[in-house]
Order: structure tokens, then C-alpha cells, then sequence
């Protein structure tokens, strides 16, 4: 896929590609995703032109929103990647209950884990990406599955993935996370 960028006025890190790829292969056709923080697209367009699953991004960054519409639009995958503008505070609530998967790839993103975790059906897959010194790795990810529990999810499946180097001795990781509503209820329908 291609994407048109400015990347002195938006964020983008192509050595990611591997990265995006790696999600997209983790959805399964029919899936709807949500992806927070979703900048120029590049996710949504790796999963689309992948998978047959809805996806719908959010981004509060109005030029990242503008390139993402155009490489929607050239990547012709407009049936199926739906961009919102706007603040995740306030557009998360419209998809309580109602995704398969939340891809949260933003470092800093455990701020809004709940409002990830809220957008899942009862059942479904958080992808957290954060910045942590490796020798930290293990404690950090105690840290975030407590944090789910205390929201009500019960952690069924984790694995961390390295994505790259972020700062001196500190990478970016990546939580795959398969959670379920300790209710077990739906808090909404597609």
C-alpha cells in the first residue's frame, strides 16, 4: 500500500511497516476494529487491504486526518476503513461493546486502556504499544494485567512483542492481549 504524508507535519514511522503487517495478520475477516490514535491511517490501510473487516479510526490531529483520508482513497479501501476526527475521549464511547479488536498505537496509551477495553465486546483482543526499559519489561506488564483486572476484564492470553528501539536503553513493545468481560456481557452490538 502507499500512503502521502508530510512527516514535519505528521508522525509516521516507517520502520513500523513489520509491525502494522504483524497486526493485520492477527485479524480475521468479518472482524470490526478500532484504531485509536490511527494518524495517517497506516494500520487501518494494512489491515484493510488485508483482511475483510470493518475498520474505524480515530485521530484528533485534523492535518493527519486529511492525509489519511486521501491514502484511503488511494488505496481504494474506502468500503471498509471509516475515519473520525476528533478527541478518543469523546468518540470511544460510540463503540462500547461493539469491536473484536482495539489497536492502541500510541506510546502512552495505557492512559486510556479503559476506554480501549470498553470498546470490546465481551470477548476480544487489545494491541497496547508502550515505552519501557527492557530490564522493567516484566514488571511493567504485571502492571498493565493488574490494571485490567481492576477494570473488570480477566486477562486470557498475552504475549509482548519488541517493535523497535524508542530512547536510549528503553524499545517500544507491543501487549497482544486477549481479554474477557468478567461479566461476560456484550455492552453493545455491531
Amino acid at each position: 500500500y502507499a500512503l502521502r504524508l508530510d512527516p514535519t507535519k505528521v508522525y509516521f514511522s516507517a520502520r513500523e511497516g513489520y509491525e502494522r503487517q504483524r497486526i493485520a495478520n492477527l485479524v480475521k475477516d468479518g472482524e470490526l476494529v478500532l484504531v485509536m490514535f490511527s494518524g495517517v491511517a497506516p494500520y487501518a490501510i494494512a489491515i484493510a487491504k488485508k483482511k475483510n473487516a470493518k475498520v474505524f479510526c480515530i485521530e484528533i490531529n485534523p492535518m493527519a486526518h486529511e492525509y489519511a483520508r486521501e491514502n484511503v482513497k488511494i488505496n481504494k479501501v474506502e468500503d471498509r476503513v471509516k475515519l473520525l476526527l476528533g478527541d478518543v475521549k469523546n468518540l470511544a464511547q460510540n463503540f462500547f461493546g461493539k469491536c473484536d479488536r482495539v489497536v492502541m498505537p500510541m506510546v502512552g496509551a495505557e492512559e486510556y486502556l479503559e476506554l480501549g477495553l470498553k470498546c470490546l465486546k465481551a470477548k476480544g483482543f487489545i494491541h497496547l504499544y508502550f515505552a519501557c526499559r527492557e530490564d522493567l519489561l516484566t514488571k511493567k506488564v504485571e502492571e498493565l494485567l493488574e490494571k485490567v483486572k481492576k477494570l473488570g476484564y480477566k486477562p486470557l492470553a498475552w504475549k509482548v512483542k519488541k517493535v523497535l528501539p524508542y530512547a536510549p536503553r528503553m524499545n517500544k513493545y507491543c501487549l497482544d492481549l486477549e481479554v474477557e468481560r468478567i461479566d461476560g456481557k456484550d455492552k453493545g452490538a455491531c
